[in-house]
């Protein structure tokens, strides 16, 4: 546990198969003094909402569903778990206005205050707290909203290239699971390393070969920004060492896919 802007913060690891937190871990980590805890549905692959609503009972949980926008829960669409859930529109997401983002909530409360946050801290005309300029520019929603119409097709033509690498890569390569029932939209399609290979190396021989994967994502523990940490994380570290982003958009041909998955083998192969 350690102290940010005043707020102590515990963290908790992820999932081994899933890459998820779990409810049980969100539980074991809860003190007296929890005030919210925040759920990932990392790399768009839906946490278990249920497991984590029945694990924290009534304490407000915070959804960072940024990767999510699609997927789904066997409940119901992510973005639906937490008293306020975030998505992200940044140009790397499934839909993208260039940059920004939007916070769903179903409490009227909750709604006011984010309005008011976003507009110069203005309520129903009035400036009630001091806040900044955080509003969507009209061209930015536009481009949302054209893709929202075909949100649908982006999401599964997404998955059919995912389920070409899953067929592909299966056997030689850690692959992320997906709850049963749920449906991730696949964001970001990671693979983990066997031993043995080091990944940065493994990025660039991919780079020479004309293949663009990337590092699958960071053990939030061993960041600056939370130096100090003491906790122990083994899986999130494992991921992070090990993990590589492979090439996954939804005008990517079939071909494509094939030829990115002939020449990762061929790299882990030489």
């Amino acid at each position: 546990m350690i102290r940010v802007a005043g707020a102590k913060v515990q963290f908790v690891d992820v999932d081994q198969n899933e890459w998820n937190s779990t409810g049980e871990a969100l539980r074991a980590a809860r003190t007296g003094s929890t005030k919210a805890a925040i759920a990932i549905d990392q790399f768009g692959n839906p946490a278990r909402a249920e497991e984590i609503r029945e694990a924290l009972g009534a304490l407000p949980i915070i959804e960072d569903a940024a990767c999510a926008l699609g997927s789904r829960f066997a409940s119901g669409p992510c973005g639906s778990l937490g008293k306020v859930s975030c998505l992200s529109f940044h140009p790397r997401k499934v839909l993208t206005t260039g940059e920004g983002g939007m916070c769903l909530t179903d409490d009227d409360d909750v709604a006011d205050q984010l309005r008011m946050l976003r507009n110069h801290g203005q309520l129903r005309g009035e400036f009630v707290v001091a806040a900044g300029n955080f509003r969507m520019t009209e061209i930015a929603a536009a481009l949302g909203l054209a893709q929202l119409q075909r949100l649908d097709d982006i999401v599964a033509r997404r998955r059919q290239i995912a389920a070409l690498y899953r067929e592909a890569l299966s056997d030689e390569l850690g692959l992320q699971s997906t709850p049963i029932g749920a449906e991730s939209n696949y964001q970001t399609f990671g693979v983990i390393l066997p031993q043995g290979h080091d990944r940065n190396a493994i990025r660039e021989k991919l780079h020479d070969r004309g293949v663009e994967a990337g590092r699958l994502s960071f053990a939030i523990h061993k960041l600056g920004s939370f130096a100090g940490s003491d906790a122990s994380m083994p899986i999130a570290e494992h991921l992070a060492t090990r993990g590589l982003a492979l090439p996954l958009y939804p005008q990517m041909r079939d071909a494509e896919a094939e030829e990115v998955v002939s020449k990762l083998s061929g790299v882990l192969h030489e």
